[in-house]
C-alpha cells in the first residue's frame, strides 16, 4: 500500500512538472507572438515613414530647382504659370 502511495506522489510530481513546461512554453511562444506582432507594426511605420521623407525630399527638390530657375532668369511665378 505505501509503495502504491509513492508511486502515486512520483506519478503526480511528473505530471505537475510537465504541465509546468507546458505552461512556460506557451508563456514563451506568446512572448514571441507579441514580439513578432511589435515588429510588424514597427516595420509598418518605419516604411510609412520612409514613404513620407522621400515623397518631401522629392517636393523639396523639385521645389528648390524650380526657386533657383527662377531666381536665375529673374521671372516671377506668376510668369513661369502663364509660361506653362
Amino acid at each position: 500500500m505505501l509503495e502504491q502511495i509513492d508511486s502515486e506522489i512520483a506519478k503526480v510530481k511528473e505530471e505537475a512538472s510537465s504541465r509546468k513546461e507546458i505552461l512556460e512554453k506557451v508563456e514563451k511562444w506568446m512572448s514571441a507572438c507579441e514580439e513578432e506582432s511589435w515588429l510588424e507594426e514597427y516595420n509598418r511605420v518605419r516604411h510609412l515613414n520612409l514613404n513620407l521623407f522621400l515623397c518631401l525630399n522629392l517636393f523639396f527638390v523639385l521645389f528648390s530647382h524650380r526657386w533657383l530657375r527662377r531666381m536665375i532668369t529673374g521671372t516671377t511665378l506668376e510668369e513661369e504659370l502663364i509660361l506653362h
